[in-house]
């Protein structure tokens, strides 16, 4: 029998039932046997994203859409640490 539970009944249930039942070895195992796109379905963005390094948040994304929302002197102080990493 396949239960189909949201992320908020989850979390309800969750705090019904207190401390896991799984060890988080056996969680991740159960987890990652849900498409993503059922892991994500009803969160918010900054959900979403929370617990991704900086280089799993930009995967897949374009430059444009990398830099969007960063004034010029943001980028250029970026670029300008890319040049001293890359001269090291």
């Amino acid at each position: 029998m396949a239960v189909n539970l949201s992320p908020q009944e989850i979390k309800e249930i969750g705090k019904m039932w207190g401390t896991s039942l799984f060890t988080p070895e056996e969680f991740e195992n159960l987890l990652s046997a849900v498409p993503l796109e059922k892991r994500l379905k009803g969160l918010k963005p900054e959900e979403q994203l929370m617990g991704l390094t900086l280089e799993e948040r930009f995967m897949g994304l374009k430059p444009e859409e990398q830099l969007a929302g960063l004034s010029n002197e943001e980028i250029e102080a970026c670029l300008e640490q890319r040049r001293k990493q890359n001269k090291n």
